[in-house]
Parts: structure tokens; sequence; C-alpha cells
């Protein structure tokens, strides 16, 4: 089992983002276990270990990070109009 740092954590966390929230099938509402199962293909395809304890982590990371994004645009129009 190797370690993973913080930096691939990171990088792990915008895969979801990118590829699961902005360019994929997930969205704002999905449940838990819908994402932690899109975080379980997405390691098992990087070749990282599934731990529970990971994918709830990487999972939980990137929908907060994508509520955040999701903020920002928001303000962002808001301040435009």
């Amino acid at each position: 089992m190797a370690y993973l740092n913080d930096s691939k954590v990171e990088c792990l966390v915008e895969m979801v983002i990118i590829g699961g929230f902005e360019n994929g099938a997930l969205y704002s509402g999905v449940g838990c276990s819908a994402l932690n199962n899109y975080v379980r293909e997405l390691l098992m395809d990087e070749g990282v270990t599934t731990r529970s304890s990971l994918v709830r982590l990487i999972a939980n990371k990137a929908r907060f990070g994508w509520f955040e994004r999701m903020r920002r645009t928001k303000k962002t129009i808001n301040e435009e109009i």
C-alpha cells in the first residue's frame, strides 16, 4: 500500500470535480453511495488503494469543492448583473 501525499489527494479530488461533476454524470444532489462508487472506480483506474476512509475523504472534499465552485460562480454572475 502506497502512501498518498496531500498533492495526490488534491489531484484526485480535482479529477472527481472535473470528470464527475463538470463533465460527468454527477450532480449537486447525488447520493453518497453513488459518489463513493464513482470515487472508488476512479481510484481503481488510477491504481490507488480503495480503502473506505480514503474514498469518503475524497468524495467529501470533491462535493464541498464543487459547492464552493458553484458559490463562486453565482457570486461572479450576480456581481456582473
